[in-house]
């Protein structure tokens, strides 16, 4: 895949706070997308006005060199990982998706991890967030 092709304007999709997404237009993957992911990480700012990198916050305060790759590394890992034991790494993404509170969740609606920058509070892994 000629990369410099795809990684076009004609083609952006969407821009988030790791991923730029891109439609891929011809070849062998027409109309799947690419993902690119980016050193651009979340957090706050501190009472100086310096970012302080923190992964619960919503709001892009910076970059952090070599994230992107190391996210794309990640997630390629699992992906495969997945594949051989036979789960189909996609199926949460084919199913109803809800953007509620700021959470993103898909199918049963469950999270886990510390919400207290979005909610105000931790939750258990596996609450119902919708």
């Amino acid at each position: 895949m000629d990369l410099d092709k795809v990684l076009v304007n004609d083609n952006f999709v969407s821009s988030g706070k790791s991923k730029d997404i891109y439609l891929i237009p011809d070849g062998k993957h027409k109309g799947k997308y690419a993902f690119v992911f980016t050193d651009r990480g979340t957090g706050y700012r501190d009472k100086d006005g310096k970012p302080v990198f923190d992964p619960g916050y919503d709001d892009v305060v910076g970059e952090i060199p070599g994230k992107g790759a190391i996210a794309c590394k990640f997630a390629t890992y699992f992906f495969r990982l997945l594949a051989k034991q036979g789960i189909d790494p996609l199926h949460r993404h084919r199913g109803r998706q809800r953007h509620d509170r700021g959470a993103r969740h898909a199918d049963k609606h469950a999270g886990a991890g510390p919400g207290i920058p979005r909610f105000g509070t931790a939750f258990e892994p596996g609450v119902d967030l919708a």
